[in-house]
């Protein structure tokens, strides 16, 4: 076996908490769900103090969580300026500023608009967020370049458990989600082969920016507001407009 296939055997048999021959995995340690909080609330607040930064970002999508090669990979770059932000990844472009939220989905030609959201955390950049009143239990390991916490969701949730990882500046490097139950590859096949997917995500340390040179794009320049509601307009012209924000 070539070591570079080894070391992934091994990955994978660690992030699934077992225990591969000749290499013993560092035991993980039950922690209140508490101790996770306080963590990650220092590292939300170490994005709070940047006033403007990017970020990329990385996404790796497996059929199955003991696979060793991803079969999706896709990277962004995510901005985000005071209350203005934007990311591009894959299919999908958030865009905030100006009151207004916006998420454009090129594949289905559609927008979503929202009320602006808390992007100080960067959970919120992608599809997979850790939803904190879902966790059963908690544990943490020490790994070479930081931490890791184990969060274990609750019966009947979507995902199984998820891996988060901060680096010893207390920076948040990654998070791996495993689902809970298999899933079809082909919903449409009675006979489809079935996994329990990963979905990996990589964050690269925030760099600071000058605001000017931002490009961030304002979500008005996507909508237009009409006496009927919102409406596409621009490059976004005929596409279908979903208006979710608040209107008391």
């Amino acid at each position: 076996m070539m070591v570079k296939e080894w070391y992934w055997k091994v990955f994978v048999l660690c992030l699934a908490g077992a225990t591969p021959p000749v290499m013993v995995c560092q035991d993980w340690k039950p922690v209140p769900v508490s101790e996770f909080v306080k963590v990650k609330q220092l590292s939300d607040e170490k994005y709070t103090e940047l006033a403007g930064f990017s970020m990329d970002i990385g996404l790796a999508s497996y059929r199955s969580f003991v696979d060793a090669a991803p079969f999706d990979r896709s990277t962004a770059r995510v901005i985000r300026n005071g209350s203005q932000f934007r990311s591009e990844i894959a299919d999908i472009i958030t865009v905030q500023g100006g009151g207004m939220r916006v998420v454009l989905d090129k594949e289905e030609r559609s927008i979503f608009a929202t009320d602006p959201v808390d992007f100080n955390e960067p959970w919120l950049i992608t599809s997979v967020d850790i939803v904190l009143g879902s966790i059963a239990s908690s544990s943490t390991r020490a790994v070479p370049d930081g931490i890791e916490y184990k969060l274990v969701y609750r019966e009947g949730a979507v995902y199984g458990y998820s891996v988060v990882r901060y680096d010893k500046q207390g920076w948040l490097r990654g998070t791996s989600t495993i689902w809970a139950r298999e899933v079809a590859e082909d919903p449409s096949l009675p006979l489809s082969a079935r996994y329990r997917p990963r979905l990996d995500v990589t964050y690269g340390i925030p760099a600071r920016f000058e605001g000017a040179k931002s490009k961030l794009t304002d979500p008005w320049s996507f909508v237009q507001e009409l006496h009927n509601g919102l409406v596409a307009v621009g490059e976004w012209k005929g596409a279908s407009v979903i208006d979710a924000r608040y209107k008391p």
